[in-house]
């Protein structure tokens, strides 16, 4: 029996198919995995070449016409982290538009204004309207309904949408969720007030209410925009959403409770941290060195680490053991076992927190005259905040005596706190009302070095001040300035 040539030219064809389509599929695997590893420059060439492999063979009608947002998600996200927002942005708005749930989501604009007000959903991508507080309050108000018990929004979104959309390997529901959190924050990068984001991040959410990034991304809009009290209902919901027990209510520390100091202790008690590779020895050397110089009174050092090696001496090691990540092991500052290896402190005692990237340059003795039970740097002239009357834990003055449930709290729903939540500075803020702001309590003294020291000489520095910090960057070996050298240093 003779062969057909027209049916094994089908077959071949087929065969030829599925061969490029799993040499695209491959190829994305080994690109996300770069990706994961942070090797960003590899993970480019090689998702960019089989995005134009995809892209020719479909273009030549020699592979089925599908859209593959995981690829295109990959490669935007390798952007993202390179900083490359104009490589990015174009991939991410291609995802969201050709992606078969965001289609579906479009079918259902009804539904998403009349339980979200999330209005004109088909061009979300081209909406430059600014965010006003009237419609960032309604949408948080209506979106905190669908993590209600028996929530009628989360009923219909579900019933319409979710459950009409069976999850692929082309096309999942993360590629869509990650598209629009990113995006979003492309977006507040090139304009901070922009309302749009407020969308993309509800959005994200619905379609992964899982998504970390989404949901800290989230809360961070609504702390920059002032309204603290809605992230922090937000945050309760979800903690009660995700253990099914509604009846969970975090009351936070208030710090505003009076004591019965008169007089602090004559020895203050200094505390830092050091964990990992990013600061070496000589960093919290040269603050000891800093402190010693400029103080007269007597005090204790201590440093919380599991790397104690290279430490000076006269400073007293703690061991680091936490199954906390990281800025949240700043919570074992609380922790009852860490608070009782101080040496010869009361139950109200002073004890003052400091980073390791701070420069001392005046005397410190100021600091225990602080009568208050828990104070610490507001962002508002942190040059890299974004937030009025935010917390900066750059340093903290606490009693021993207070603070329990920051770690209790975080002990106890570390798992969804922190996919809520990665600053501890905004977990200060959901914790601890009614906190002391140094630069109110010690005006002039305590400084951002962004804000006041930048490329100033050491006999331009602000004479009443004592203290300079460096949140995020630069850091001090960093900076070339020659006071920084001077002041900053082991001698």
């Amino acid at each position: 029996m003779e062969s057909n040539p027209e049916k094994n030219d089908e077959k071949q064809e087929t065969s030829d198919q599925i061969s490029d389509i799993k040499k695209i599929m491959q190829l994305n695997k080994v690109g996300a995995l770069l990706l994961t590893g942070d090797k960003y420059e590899k993970a480019e060439s090689i998702l960019k070449k089989t995005l134009d492999f995809y892209l020719e063979k479909k273009n030549k009608k020699e592979i089925p016409n599908f859209f593959y947002s995981i690829l295109y998600c990959n490669l935007a996200k390798v952007y993202s982290c390179q900083k490359k927002f104009d490589e990015a942005k174009p991939l991410y708005i291609e995802i969201i538009l050709n992606h078969p749930l965001f289609k579906l989501i479009i079918k259902n604009s009804d539904l998403m204004e009349k339980y979200f007000y999330i209005r004109n959903i088909e061009n979300i991508m081209t909406d430059k309207t600014l965010r006003n507080e009237d419609e960032i309050l309604k949408k948080a108000k209506l979106f905190l309904k669908y993590f209600e018990k028996d929530s009628e929004s989360r009923k219909e979104f579900s019933s319409k949408i979710l459950d009409n959309y069976i999850n692929n390997k082309l096309n999942n529901k993360a590629s869509l969720s990650d598209s629009l959190v990113n995006l979003a924050v492309i977006f507040q990068i090139e304009n901070k007030d922009i309302s749009i984001s407020l969308d993309m991040y509800i959005l994200s959410i619905l379609i992964d209410e899982n998504n970390s990034v989404s949901n800290v991304n989230y809360n961070n809009y609504l702390r920059e925009c002032n309204f603290k009290n809605k992230s922090d209902i937000y945050i309760n919901k979800r903690i009660q959403y995700a253990l099914n027990d509604y009846t969970i209510n975090i009351i936070p520390e208030d710090a505003s409770i009076k004591n019965e100091i008169e007089k602090n202790d004559e020895t203050l008690t200094f505390i830092s941290m050091k964990w990992g590779k990013k600061y070496d020895a000589d960093y919290l050397n040269k603050l000891y060195n800093g402190i010693k110089k400029n103080i007269s009174k007597k005090f204790n050092f201590y440093c919380i680490t599991e790397m104690p090696e290279g430490l000076n001496k006269e400073i007293k090691i703690i061991n680091l053991e936490t199954k906390f990540k990281g800025w949240m092991k700043k919570c074992m500052l609380f922790d009852e076992k860490i608070i009782n290896q101080l040496e010869s402190i009361k139950e109200n005692s002073l004890i003052c927190f400091i980073d390791l990237d701070m420069i001392i340059y005046n005397n410190l003795d100021f600091l225990n005259e602080y009568k208050g039970n828990f104070a610490l740097m507001k962002t508002d002239d942190i040059q890299c905040e974004g937030s009025h009357n935010g917390y900066n834990s750059s340093i903290i003055l606490y009693r021993k005596n207070f603070g329990r449930k920051i770690y209790d709290i975080m002990d106890k729903y570390e798992n969804e706190l922190t996919n809520q939540i990665i600053r501890f500075d905004h977990y200060l803020e959901f914790i601890v009302k009614n906190a002391d702001f140094t630069q109110d309590v010690f005006i002039g003294k305590i400084l951002d070095y962004n804000t006041y020291c930048k490329d100033k000489k050491l006999e331009e520095l602000p004479k009443d001040g004592s203290i300079i910090a460096f949140p995020r960057s630069p850091k001090p070996h960093q900076c070339n300035e020659d006071w920084i050298k001077k002041l900053w240093s082991l001698d």
